[in-house]
């Protein structure tokens, strides 16, 4: 299991103790929502590299929406309108 150790509340360091659950939620991390599991960033950044979609994800509202780049960040979402859509490769990036 990962254990926080950052203090960058959108981006905390992991510590890996073990190898990362990857059905555990970001709960440690409060200003995500609950349903951006490990699983279902690492599931659309697959699609993102073997595919044609750019699947991003809101933060806020935990909406899916298509053309980000992988590297977006602060992306408008088109639910909720906030700018806290990630591409799912640069959420990736951060929890492994």
């Amino acid at each position: 299991m990962a254990t926080i150790t950052g203090t960058d509340p959108l981006f905390p360091s992991f510590g890996h103790d073990d190898e990362v659950d990857h059905g555990t939620p970001f709960v440690a991390v409060s200003s995500w929502h609950k349903s951006l599991t490990v699983k279902r960033v690492m599931a659309a950044a697959e699609r993102q590299m073997f595919g044609t979609d750019n699947p991003g994800f809101c933060t806020a509202c935990g909406h899916e929406q298509d053309g980000c780049e992988p590297d977006a960040r602060n992306y408008e979402c088109e639910s909720c309108g906030e700018p806290s859509v990630y591409g799912a490769s640069e959420l990736l990036m951060e929890i492994v």
